[in-house]
């Protein structure tokens, strides 16, 4: 009859059997710390780590070296800066000793102090076809360059200075043409650059606008309401527009900057104004032509400012368009150019577009009206489409540049200086000046909201057509 075998010779319960009266018994074997890796991965290499693969441990001399053996014990990959480190600390220390300190074989400190001498250590790592990681293709220029592009990202990020990737197109050209001149500085060599140098761009979150869920039908009925309306009057093109206020504030903090990855914080340096609310009027034509922009100031007091020629500037007691400004604008913008023609007006359901008090002002100058569904702006109001956004993103560019220039100005530590009226009337007529160059953004944008269509349906084109929305962006970012 078996017995079972004494709790001495077993090591657990999984080494529990039962023996036979013939058997002799059979001794534990001994326990493998590590796990076993294939030979393409690396195998512990110490002598206490071959004792183990082979089993040739006994249980005493396992029970004395488990301490001592670890995760060092076994192959690693080190990066060159932890490389540079401990050569550092082993021509202060010696080899043996730098060894000791960061767990490494000192034929490894030996052979990395042969490559710094060599200079293996400070060349960056190159792939096999010759180009630097993350480039896609040799530099067609002087690497110095990029060393000139990520010095200058860093300066302005030091002052939280934001900057956008246009910058760093424009940036690059500039730097780049004396040496290249077919250098195109596209979107792809920034994407590029910033892989290259561990820079990405860093976004704030904002809520999306919500849409109606009668979305179709009520775009629908408003398509139908301009078909009706231009078969009746036979409005052209160029007294076809769009009207519409857009906010702005004296600091216009952009929404991304670069910054190295894996930054937690990413600060930008403000005047303390970015509260400071001011409105702009702006009004765009089926034809391309973009009107002279109405600004409206916070305040109660006369301005004295140098408004360019066909602008207009008021005041408003809290910075917004209400009625009087809307008579205003009709009076000194709209009215000029129109001469009493017969035209078309797109609002939006603002109530101020809709008082009785401009309604016939507007019907006495043989101007009509069609009111876009609430909450349908984003789909039909060409200014929300592509105007609105390149519009603000120039006047960002202008603030970066005043902030900089500020920056350079002031003492270190010391707050810059906010924008006056007067700066900003000269920042939205340089940015009316670059809408007026870019006709084809504007006629797109009408072409996308189907308002400009032919009658008879031939080219009407769908609201939703990706091509015409991607053709929108790529010129927006031209």
């Amino acid at each position: 009859m078996s017995s079972p075998v004494a709790a001495g010779q077993i090591n657990s319960i999984r080494n529990y059997f039962i023996l036979s009266p013939n058997q002799p018994p059979r001794q534990p074997q001994p326990r493998k710390l590590f796990p076993v890796f294939k030979k393409k991965v690396g195998v512990c290499r110490t002598k206490l780590g071959k004792q183990l693969y082979n089993g040739s441990t006994s249980d005493s001399s396992v029970g004395s070296d488990t301490e001592s053996a670890t995760k060092s014990d076994f192959r690693h990959r080190y990066t060159l800066s932890v490389k540079r480190r401990i050569v550092v600390y082993a021509q202060q220390h010696g080899q043996r000793a730098a060894a000791r300190q960061y767990s490494v074989h000192h034929s490894n400190v030996t052979r990395w102090m042969r490559d710094e001498a060599t200079g293996k250590l400070n060349i960056q790592r190159v792939s096999r076809y010759g180009n630097i990681p993350g480039s896609g293709g040799k530099l067609s220029y002087p690497k110095e360059i990029d060393d000139k592009l990520v010095k200058w990202i860093l300066e302005l990020r030091d002052n939280q200075v934001p900057v956008s990737t246009n910058m760093l197109r424009q940036k690059a050209k500039e730097l780049i043409r004396p040496h290249n001149p077919m250098f195109k500085s596209s979107a792809g060599c920034a994407r590029q650059f910033l892989s290259r140098h561990s820079l990405s761009m860093r976004r704030r979150t904002s809520m999306a606008q919500r849409l109606p869920t009668e979305l179709e039908d009520k775009i629908t009925a408003f398509h139908d309401f301009i078909v009706e309306q231009r078969r009746t009057y036979n409005f052209p093109l160029e007294l076809i527009g769009n009207m519409d206020e857009t906010p702005a504030y004296f600091a216009l903090l952009p929404n991304t900057s670069i910054a190295q990855q894996g930054t937690k914080t990413v600060s930008i340096c403000s005047t303390g104004a970015e509260k400071s609310l001011l409105t702009v009027i702006l009004m765009v034509l089926a034809n391309g032509t973009v009107l002279p922009p109405m600004i409206i100031f916070k305040g109660v007091r006369k301005l004295n400012l140098n408004v360019p020629k066909g602008m207009v500037a008021e005041v408003q007691k809290k910075g917004w368009c209400d009625t009087e400004l809307m008579k205003i604008w009709h009076r000194r913008i709209w009215l000029p150019y129109t001469k009493g023609r017969q035209s078309l007006i797109i609002f939006d359901s603002f109530r101020g577009h809709l008082e009785d008090s401009v309604t016939n002002q507007l019907q006495s100058n043989q101007t009509y009206r069609a009111v876009i569904p609430g909450e349908c702006t984003s789909k039909l109001q060409p200014l929300d489409v592509s105007i609105n956004k390149p519009f603000k993103e120039y006047l960002r560019k202008e603030w970066c540049e005043f902030i900089d220039s500020q920056l350079k100005a002031i003492v270190p530590g010391e707050r810059p200086k906010t924008a006056s009226k007067q700066d900003i009337v000269n920042w939205v007529s340089r940015a009316w000046d670059k809408l007026q160059d870019r006709p084809d953004m504007v006629k797109l944008s009408f072409v996308c909201t189907g308002i400009s269509s032919a009658l008879d349906g031939s080219d009407d084109p769908d609201y939703r057509s990706a091509s015409i929305q991607h053709e929108i962006e790529s010129t927006a970012a031209a």
